[in-house]
């Protein structure tokens, strides 16, 4: 959705692309002026959205951030929060896992509460209820959230409204009026339409029954501008014809700015949620409309003739045949497959008579750039070229006529004179119930690293984390004059521990500590099945033969479709072969290549058994994983800081401070060793992976998450398509 990212260009409104033909038309500008001021926009948008303007009084000196951060309430919850200012994307990462992720523009508010505690709010998603790992790390935190708000609230307003909105149910909603053909000739019926992700539904009422629901499939259709009258309006073109909708007109719309405006936003939210493309050039304008129609499967823009129906609506918005759009599956649905009728002789031999083609449906691939080619695997496609059955693959993918239908309790309150503030004194005692000491003996627990040796648990030490006193408890307990046994049970835990220095370093150090061994065993482990999965990939031979096949069908396909042949395929596009569907109903793409390779070269089924690490969806990310083992730097260079604190303050101390100390220094040398090894193993991870983006000629930044879960649900897909077909060949 380019409402949400930060690099895309600028999309001129048809209105501002009108006003500067129109200055070209009566000679006020020349084109090469158009030309300039079309870039000067351009190149004024991107500067602002440059991740280098954010908070421009301090800008930010790294391109990443990693915090630690816990859930509130939840201390040994841990998560990492990266914010990347390459990506103008926030990454909510656990165990190298990529749980979520949010654009900056979704990004609403940010709250500073007490002590490390913040609340971060998102449009469309529940607030993030955080605790930061230090003062420092929220300051920090705090800061850089503010620079992108900041720069959130510069976007224009149709940005702005579809940052609002994005991200909820219904992103749009509004009455407009659309086009119906009746025998006594055109009419326009006011309809409730809805704008969602991914489908525009709209209910139309019918005399004196309910509203019919009609959905429409957001990634089945092109929608553009289709006339800039007093009442403008735009047509969605489906599978089964077009639609025809307008601005209905009324005080709000009746001038002409606003009317068109309110149009506008229509198109461009639908263009976007569409998938489609913005243009990337001036188009054919006429008198009374400026026409854009784009190829949204092809993911490039394509100018093309409108068909004829389309052509008699737009000109003067004349008759065209009677449509309207059948409710889609339910989501989530599955149809069943059925297979086309068995081939002669196990496998349909190749047909070599002459027949007259039709086109076929194209296969709507994400395409590698051509400067990834040439140094990576689709290289060796012009020494390695896959036989298949062009004629066999034609004949299934053949376009043709889509039917329509018609419709569719606490002690404390015995203590009157409780010095801590009442509701925190409530939430602490009871806290303390479990603690079986005396306030006295925290001191000395504290200084005990391993429960196991006589030290705190996890739970209490987390416990006393989150009732740290704060600095005006702190003064307030210094002047207490009395006897500490004159005090509640509270009072006197919060005494004891205003006594201890650096508390809330000594507990965030107990507490890391006590999760680096764990820790350290899950990220090693991580490491190393990313580490083997990514050799695999990168060894298998076969893998990329399967690819090979999937370009030369689809450029079959596409050949025949009338669009141009590509060297070589994004891997997202494996994902799609499944929902190609040939006019076999449920034989799809995906069973043509199965076919395909069972008979020209069958050993190439087989090539799920070198990729094993991917027979389940990959969990852990390249992405995360080196986010993880920052983390664990920053953790052991904190923990090696509060060493050398407390040995300048405790050189000659008692006997529990000296042992603890020693334990320090230990755990310090033990687990510097262990991360050296993780670090390692990091950048071994690290470059093999490298290595994958340029052998499938990959963005640079693609993550492997989503990459090798593409991968993963390619080879399920495959195996029961493999077992299908074999299934009716036996």
């Amino acid at each position: 959705m380019a409402f949400v990212k930060m690099n895309t260009d600028k999309q001129l409104s048809q209105e501002e692309i009108l006003d500067i033909l129109h200055k070209v038309k009566i000679k006020q500008i020349t084109i090469d002026d158009a030309l300039a001021l079309w870039k000067q926009e351009n190149k004024s948008d991107e500067e602002q959205m440059k991740p280098e303007k954010m908070g421009s009084k301090d800008p930010p000196t790294t391109q990443q951030y990693n915090f630690t951060v816990y859930k509130q309430r939840y201390r040994r919850k841990k998560r990492i929060l990266q914010i990347d200012l390459i990506s103008q994307m926030i990454f909510n990462i656990e165990k190298g896992n990529l749980k979520n992720q949010f654009p900056f523009t979704q990004i609403k508010s940010c709250f500073n509460g007490d002590g490390l505690k913040l609340v971060i709010s998102f449009y469309g998603h529940h607030d993030y209820e955080i605790e930061a790992s230090s003062l420092e790390d929220k300051e920090n935190l705090v800061k850089i959230m503010n620079d992108i708000i900041q720069d959130n609230g510069q976007l224009s307003t149709v940005k702005s409204f579809a940052k609002r909105n994005a991200y909820c149910d219904v992103i749009l909603d509004g009455l407009l009026e659309r086009q119906e053909q009746r025998p006594g000739g055109e009419t326009w019926n006011m309809c409730l339409v809805k704008l969602k992700r991914q489908e525009l539904v709209y209910y139309c009422a019918q005399e004196k029954l309910q509203p019919v629901e009609n959905i429409i499939n957001l990634s089945e259709c092109n929608v553009y501008s289709s006339g800039n009258s007093d009442s403008p309006s735009f047509t969605i073109h489906t599978k089964g014809g077009s639609l025809v909708f307008r601005i209905p007109l009324n005080e709000q719309t009746r001038n002409r700015e606003k009317s068109l405006g309110m149009r506008d936003d229509w198109v461009s939210l639908l263009q976007e949620y569409s998938s489609q493309n913005p243009p990337s050039s001036l188009n054919k304008c006429n008198s009374n409309s400026s026409e854009v129609i784009l190829d949204i499967k092809s993911n490039q823009t394509t100018p093309e003739l409108l068909p004829p129906d389309l052509l008699a609506v737009n000109k003067e918005d004349t008759s065209k045949p009677e449509i309207s759009i059948a409710q889609s599956l339910p989501q989530g649905m599955i149809p069943p497959i059925l297979l086309p009728p068995p081939l002669p002789e196990q496998l349909h031999k190749p047909n070599n008579s002459r027949n007259i083609q039709k086109r076929s449906k194209a296969f709507h691939w994400d395409i590698v750039l051509q400067e990834r080619v040439n140094k990576s695997m689709w290289a060796l496609q012009n020494a390695d070229p896959k036989k298949i059955d062009t004629q066999r693959i034609r004949n299934l993918f053949q376009c043709h006529e889509f039917t329509v239908s018609a419709d569719n309790s606490s002690d404390l309150s015995k203590n009157l004179n409780i010095l801590l503030n009442s509701k925190i004194a409530h939430n602490f005692n009871i806290v303390l119930k479990s603690f079986h000491m005396a306030p006295g003996q925290l001191k000395d627990k504290l200084f005990i690293i391993n429960e196991s040796d006589g030290g705190l648990s996890d739970e209490h030490l987390t416990n006393l984390r989150r009732y740290v006193p704060t600095k005006k408890d702190v003064i307030m307990y210094q002047n207490f004059k009395g006897s500490p046994h004159e005090l509640h049970i509270v009072d006197q835990f919060m005494l004891e521990m205003c006594k201890i220095p650096d508390l809330c370093k000594r507990l965030d150090t107990l507490l890391a500590i006590r999760e680096l061994s764990s820790y350290m065993q899950d990220l090693n482990r991580l490491l190393s099945l990313q580490v083997k999965a990514c050799e695999q990939l990168l060894k298998s031979q076969t893998f990329p033969a399967v690819l090979h096949y999937i370009l030369a069908i689809g450029n079959c396909l596409n050949e025949n479709a009338g669009k141009e042949k590509v060297n070589g395929f994004r891997l997202s596009s494996l994902t799609k072969m499944s929902q190609l569907v040939s006019k076999e109903k449920k034989f799809t793409l995906l069973h043509g290549l199965v076919e395909q390779i069972l008979l020209y070269e069958p050993d190439l089924v087989k090539f799920p058994q070198e990729l094993n690490e991917f027979e389940s969806v990959p969990g852990a990310s390249v992405k995360g994983l080196i986010a993880e083992v920052e983390v664990l730097s920053k953790e052991l260079e904190k923990i090696d800081e509060y060493r050398k604190t407390f040995k300048s303050k405790f050189s000659k101390g008692s006997s529990s401070e000296t042992k603890f100390l020693k334990d320090l220094k230990i755990i310090v040398e033990t687990y510097g060793t262990e991360y050296a090894k993780i670090a390692k193993r990091s950048s071994e991870m690290k470059k093999i992976y490298s290595d994958i983006l340029q052998k499938f000629a990959e963005a640079e930044d693609q993550d492997s998450q989503e990459m090798f879960g593409w991968i993963s649900t390619f080879i399920k897909e495959f195996k029961n398509v493999v077992s299908q077909i074999q299934d009716v060949q036996n």
